[in-house]
């Protein structure tokens, strides 16, 4: 499974360098690269693949804006230790947490989040 999660990743980062329409075989690259939420490990290991091939600021935001922070949104109390450590020793992937958007909240998981740089949708007023 590491090697396709690989080549999804490699494939996925490449799409990333221009803002054009995307070909079928690149639609079904994002679809399955949306499914990973439902296995969060591949997810999180689809992320780290995909981070030292995102060169381009732009692709840097996808990965954040998107992958990571449907996986944070969707299973941060399983990740925030992982997340925190890695933010730590790596300041790429602590970067990309800029761009990482969370529900307003302020449990526990949230706060630390915030503390690491990710920013809350807030309500409308």
């Amino acid at each position: 499974m590491n090697s396709d999660l690989e080549q999804l990743a490699a494939r996925w980062a490449a799409m990333q360098s221009g803002d054009r329409q995307h070909d079928e075989a690149e639609v079904a690259i994002i679809c399955a690269v949306d499914d990973l939420i439902e296995h969060s490990e591949d997810l999180w290991r689809f992320i780290l693949l995909a981070l030292p091939m995102c060169a381009a600021e732009p692709a840097k935001g996808m990965l954040a804006a998107g992958p990571l922070e449907d996986l944070l949104q969707e299973h941060g109390a399983q990740f925030i230790d992982r997340v925190e450590q890695l933010a730590q020793a790596e300041p790429a992937f602590a970067a990309l947490l800029a761009g990482v958007w969370l529900p307003a909240a302020q449990d526990a998981v949230t706060l630390r989040y915030l503390a690491l740089g990710c920013d809350q949708v807030r309500p409308l007023a």
